[in-house]
């Protein structure tokens, strides 16, 4: 008898359910890497995102000549922007910026706020520390710092 294979040739199922098998492996060291990273993104994207509304409602306060206030709610993790209306009540901000906003699922916020954070016309503002940190992830560290004087906001990211 020959042995000799005419035809073209194969894997065994051996072989194929040993390669699968290492991919898998493979898959579970790497995947929780590539989660981090995901998460990580959120929190910078966020992070800058609320530095700008800050930033936004201080420019607004500014240029309108009325304070603007940024409320932080850690209870329904949302913030939004008031205004002094022209009765001397508080209003949403116009567009955007006066929407309710909702804290990403990954993002935990911590730091001495109190709130709201008050911007005045004069351009100085209440001193406000934000402090936002992955919640998977305690190591690294968002910080937005609100300057009282100058009522200019500044993020660091630690760790």
């Amino acid at each position: 008898m020959n042995d000799e294979r005419t035809g073209p040739g194969g894997f065994t199922l051996i072989e194929v359910a040993v390669v699968a098998g290492l991919i898998a492996v493979v898959a579970l060291l790497v995947f929780p890497r590539f989660t981090g990273l995901v998460g990580n993104r959120t929190a910078v994207s966020f992070s800058r995102r609320l530095a700008g509304t800050l930033d936004y409602a201080r420019a607004r306060a500014v240029l309108e000549g009325r304070p603007y206030y940024f409320y932080l709610d850690r209870g329904s993790r949302q913030y939004w922007v008031t205004r002094l209306g022209a009765d001397g009540r508080e209003e949403p901000a116009p567009g955007r910026l006066g929407r309710r906003r909702v804290f990403p699922d990954e993002v935990r916020l911590g730091g001495r706020v109190s709130s709201p954070i008050r911007f005045y016309p004069g351009g100085n503002s209440d001193e406000a520390l934000i402090e936002l940190r992955l919640t998977d992830d305690f190591s690294r560290r968002y910080r937005i710092e609100v300057k009282e004087y100058a009522g200019r906001t500044r993020l660091e990211i630690k760790g």
